[in-house]
């Protein structure tokens, strides 16, 4: 079953800044009742999810923070990167075809 881009996104879109410490975004989805939150500043840079801030950052109980790349947003996790890519046509065709939660 085909679902158009349309029914399933939102206006509201909540940001962060690059340069949020990921305490204040987890903070922020949290307040607003969202999973993910858009990394921009100017253009969008990547987006941060739950399952980022719960899987790749919180578990590992260590000193982060996130910050922008030239082209992906990168998190910095105890001294290593890890690339969130950024390709927006890529995370529509993803939602279309495969539906997810």
């Amino acid at each position: 079953m085909k679902v158009g881009l349309q029914s399933i996104y939102s206006e509201h879109v909540v940001t962060a800044s690059p340069d949020t410490p990921v305490e204040e975004v987890a903070r922020t989805m949290f307040g607003e009742s969202v999973g993910s939150v858009v990394a921009e500043s100017g253009d969008l840079r990547g987006i941060v999810t739950d399952r980022d801030l719960t899987v790749e950052l919180l578990a590992e109980d260590s000193e982060y923070n996130v910050s922008s790349g030239e082209d992906d947003l990168i998190v910095h996790l105890a001294g290593e990167h890890q690339r969130l890519a950024a390709d927006t046509r890529a995370i529509a065709d993803v939602i279309e075809e495969e539906s997810p939660r």
